[in-house]
């Protein structure tokens, strides 16, 4: 399961996929929370934001009861978003730890036949690190990588196409814009953080060893 260190994540995303034929159902489930949970994020927001232009465009005179349902609106959906929020960590850990569970099955299936020679010495130690760090790439693949992963791509295209045909093709322009931006602070916040960390050992690779050889200025 461990893959070669010259190796790119994709052949190790792909090896973990096809083993995730048997939670198929259950991966497919937290994806699909998850998306709806995301989409009633967004909900949340949109649905307090037309309330207010309406009242810009129609004055302060909004009855009362006019009001009232978008409150009810709000509430219903933050409780939904919950609920999804819910289900998609539920499914996700399910599907995760069932994988998990045949990790274990595979590898001891493997090491059993080979017993006691790989499991003298130092290989038994060797074993168990590896064997702890891939059931960990397991847990964190399924239950927090693949819905995330979709769901970057699903909710910005879905708000967009849904912005258009709802209001036309300038707020389909800024929300691309705003959903574009949204996906670019974060590169430029890591690619910043990798030049400061090259800069810091940079400079602790050029830095005098030691300054011992100074001497203070006596008053």
């Amino acid at each position: 399961m461990t893959a070669k260190k010259h190796e790119g994540a994709w052949p190790q995303v792909r090896r973990l996929l096809q083993f995730a034929g048997a939670a198929t159902r259950q991966l497919a489930g937290s994806i699909a929370a998850r998306i709806i949970g995301q989409l009633l994020a967004v909900a949340l927001l949109a649905v307090p934001a037309w309330k207010l232009g309406e009242i810009w465009v129609r004055g302060t005179e909004l009855a009362a009861g006019e009001v009232l349902p978008v409150v009810v609106t709000v509430a219903l959906l933050a409780i939904i978003k919950a609920v999804a929020r819910y289900v998609e960590q539920l499914l996700g850990h399910l599907a995760a730890f069932s994988l998990m569970a045949e990790v274990r099955v595979w590898l001891l299936r493997r090491l059993v036949p080979q017993a006691p020679a790989i499991t003298d010495g130092q290989g038994a130690a060797r074993i168990q690190a590896t064997a702890i760090r891939d059931v960990d790439r397991v847990e964190v693949f399924f239950a927090h990588t693949i819905a995330p992963a979709v769901t970057l791509v699903v909710v910005p295209l879905t708000v967009t196409i849904a912005a258009g045909v709802m209001s036309g093709p300038l707020p389909a322009l800024a929300v691309a814009v705003v959903m574009l931006a949204g996906a670019g602070i974060p590169f430029m916040a890591r690619t910043s953080g990798d030049d400061a960390r090259r800069t810091t050992q940079l400079r602790a690779d050029t830095a005098p060893v030691s300054y011992t050889h100074l001497t203070l200025p006596t008053t």
